[in-house]
Order: C-alpha cells, then sequence, then structure tokens
C-alpha cells in the first residue's frame, strides 16, 4: 500500500497557491474539461485544518489515507476515512481537520486554483 504520492505526480510546476484555507496542506493540481480540476492533497507538516469557506460549484472528495472531519453549513459533521467520498453541493459552507498523513483527491466542478509556476510567469 502506497503512503504517498508518486514523486512524478508532485512535480513543482503543478503544486497550487492556497489561500491559507487549506491549512498545512499541499495541493498538486491537474485540469480537465470545460474548467474542472482535480487536486491532490497531502499532509506533509503533519494535521491541521482546513478554514470555513464555500464556493459557487461542487466539489467531489476521495480519502485515501488518514481522516477528514468535515463540518457541513456549521452543524453536520461526518468523519471521513480511507475509500470514503462525499460531494459538497456548490454553496454549501465547509470546513474541516484532518490527521497527519493524509491524502485525498478532490475534483472541483470548475477551476479552484492557480498553480505556483503560473503566477511565477
Amino acid at each position: 500500500m502506497l503512503t504517498a504520492f508518486p514523486e512524478f505526480m508532485l512535480q513543482e510546476d503543478n503544486e497550487v497557491v492556497t489561500d491559507n484555507k487549506a491549512g498545512g496542506m499541499r495541493g498538486h493540481v491537474f485540469d480537465g474539461a470545460n474548467g474542472m480540476q482535480m487536486v491532490i492533497w497531502d499532509s506533509p507538516n503533519g494535521a491541521g485544518y482546513c478554514e470555513r469557506h464555500s464556493h459557487d460549484y461542487g466539489e467531489y472528495c476521495l480519502i485515501l489515507n488518514g481522516e477528514y472531519r468535515l463540518i457541513l453549513d456549521g452543524k453536520e459533521e461526518i468523519m471521513l476515512r480511507p475509500g470514503d467520498e462525499t460531494y459538497i453541493a456548490p454553496g454549501v459552507e465547509h470546513e474541516g481537520w484532518y490527521t497527519k498523513g493524509y491524502r485525498s483527491i478532490d475534483c472541483f466542478e470548475q477551476k479552484r486554483f492557480t498553480r505556483k509556476a503560473d503566477v511565477k510567469k
């Protein structure tokens, strides 16, 4: 069983610029048709917190490793573990706490992140 993403997926050019809402998580983005994005997340700095936020498009999440305590609209709590999937509808506020070793794949219905490499240009 893998405990980290393969190096080819962690190319610096694909690392995302985060707005601090992701806590200490590191993300790498891959683009799809019609502006959709897939981001692989890991937590090289240990456990952390993702600030409460929402967006105008849906988000799908698949947990690969670790745990994520998801809070929806400030009241509904869902504990996500490896193999669990969830969909966050557009406009739903969400926040969460992740454990050391956390890894996930998130897919966004629209462009969510900019690559660090694109900011340098």
